[in-house]
């Protein structure tokens, strides 16, 4: 992802092309996680927070400042964490 959205940044056109695929990728989230949280769902924000660290942990792991492995295990945990606070918990 940090390569696409980098290859995106630039020009107005790009800017809305980065923007609609940030977007896509945030309504998938909310699907995929429709069934695991109240009716309400998550706070936008946190779908932000989301997209925000799946860029840093694969950038991360495309440096190899960490590996696949670790960014995968910390995405998890992001995911699960605003599952929880979303649910009250």
């Amino acid at each position: 992802m940090p390569g696409l959205l980098a290859a995106l940044a630039g020009s107005p056109e790009m800017e809305a092309v980065k923007r609609e695929y940030q977007v896509a990728f945030i309504e998938r989230c909310r699907r995929a996680l429709a069934a695991f949280t109240p009716a309400r769902g998550v706070a936008l924000a946190s779908f932000w927070a989301m997209l925000g660290a799946a860029d840093a942990l694969s950038h991360a792991a495309v440096t190899g400042e960490i590996t696949a492995r670790q960014a995968q295990d910390e995405f998890f945990e992001t995911i699960m964490s605003i599952i929880s606070r979303s649910s009250g918990h």
